[in-house]
């Protein structure tokens, strides 16, 4: 299903719900493991994990991923995660460029679109998500297209077998520090707030 069809440097970009093939299985399994660090957990994906993955979210009533595709190839992912009803709030994630070398830019501008869109097809206030304060390429990103930087929260490493995992925690003074960050970010939808 596609949501958007736009045109970038002369060429046809589209965003589109991901589909099940082994193509785009394989893409993810690469991207994820090539992006791994902008993951709060850390592990080898493979071919069989990211399937049984992609198909919880298939069947998840608020999950969606979506591809992003640049004259005719599958460049990149992004989506949504859940909607928090308290404050009327869409969580974005799975945010990931797969091919660096393509289209220089275009992350920027297929965002802005889709945030847009959010906004419109779901009438909600705002848009939040996550991501680590180190990864300044995506928090400039981010501030582009209108999102703020709400607050940050400590995080501290817990090992598994095969890898780790990024878990928020708390810090009982302030001389102690989180092992790494993430920021909170939101965009509001100024048209709602505004609206009498």
């Amino acid at each position: 299903h596609e949501i958007l069809k736009l045109e970038y440097l002369g060429k046809s970009v589209s965003l589109q719900t991901v589909d099940f093939s082994n193509e785009t299985i394989e893409l993810l399994t690469k991207w994820r493991n090539k992006n791994w660090d902008g993951f709060n957990t850390k592990f080898n994906a493979k071919f069989d994990t990211t399937k049984t993955w992609l198909e919880k979210i298939i069947f998840d009533k608020q999950q969606i991923l979506f591809l992003i595709i640049y004259d005719g190839e599958k460049i990149g992912n992004m989506g949504i995660a859940c909607y928090a009803e308290s404050d009327d709030c869409i969580w974005m994630e799975n945010f990931i460029k797969g091919k660096s070398n393509v289209a220089p830019g275009i992350m920027e501008y297929v965002e802005k679109f889709f945030l847009k869109w959010i906004f419109d097809e779901f009438n909600n206030s705002k848009i939040k998500f996550y991501v680590f304060s180190d990864n300044f390429k995506t928090i400039r990103l981010h501030e582009k297209c209108g999102f703020l930087t709400l607050g940050t929260i400590p995080l501290k490493r817990e090992f598994f077998k095969d890898g780790w995992k990024w878990i928020p925690t708390k810090l009982s003074s302030t001389e102690e520090y989180g092992e790494r960050y993430f920021l909170l970010m939101c965009k509001e939808n100024l048209e709602k707030r505004f609206t009498l």
